[in-house]
């Protein structure tokens, strides 16, 4: 996730405590920012719904995940943004679920997901290289060394960043029957 202004929210997918663990020492090594959010698969960009306009916006939020039953990904290939940020990344696999629950929600709340100007790639950012050569040593680094990870996606993060520019998981939304069940019920992280 890009630096973010105090403030700034996002909605996005975590990943469990095994995966995140293999994912943070690539972060360490490749990722100058990694110690601001923990590993991650981004949803709704910042800025996303601000946090004054949370409790009125999660009911919608948490009616369209109820929608979507949890999910398995598998993370086993890298990817990489090449341009003025050189970024390599993880791509999570899965049955295009991450996908469609950001158009979903990009429907539902237009003015806090605006359409993105590009297809929406779904992704764990690992590293924030200088250049296109570290990029590519990176990514050779990373290959040689990936297993595939398997997790199940069954909730959502709300996201703020602090003053401190480290991003705080504010609130966490279930996905299907787990959402419908707890109806507007506020879930812990």
């Amino acid at each position: 996730m890009r630096s973010s202004p105090p403030g700034d929210t996002a909605l996005y997918v975590l990943l469990p405590q095994k995966p995140a663990e293999i994912v943070s020492r690539w972060r360490r090594l490749y990722d100058p920012a990694s110690g601001n959010i923990e590993a991650h698969v981004t949803i709704a960009f910042p800025p996303f719904v601000p946090l004054k306009r949370w409790s009125a916006v999660r009911p919608a939020v948490e009616a369209i995940l109820g929608d979507y039953e949890p999910f398995q990904v598998i993370i086993r290939e890298t990817g990489r943004f090449s341009g003025s940020q050189h970024i390599l990344w993880l791509r999570p696999e899965d049955d295009e679920s991450l996908v469609r629950v950001r158009a979903a929600l990009e429907k539902a709340l237009p003015r806090y997901m605006p359409k993105l100007p590009y297809n929406f790639v779904p992704h764990v950012t690992i590293g924030l290289l200088d250049s296109e050569d570290g990029l590519v040593q990176a990514q050779t680094a990373v290959r040689a060394e990936i297993e595939p990870l398997r997790f199940l996606v069954d909730r959502l993060t709300y996201g703020t960043c602090g003053d401190d520019g480290t991003w705080h998981n504010t609130d966490s939304l279930l996905l299907g029957r787990a959402a419908r069940k707890h109806g507007a019920e506020r879930v812990g992280p």
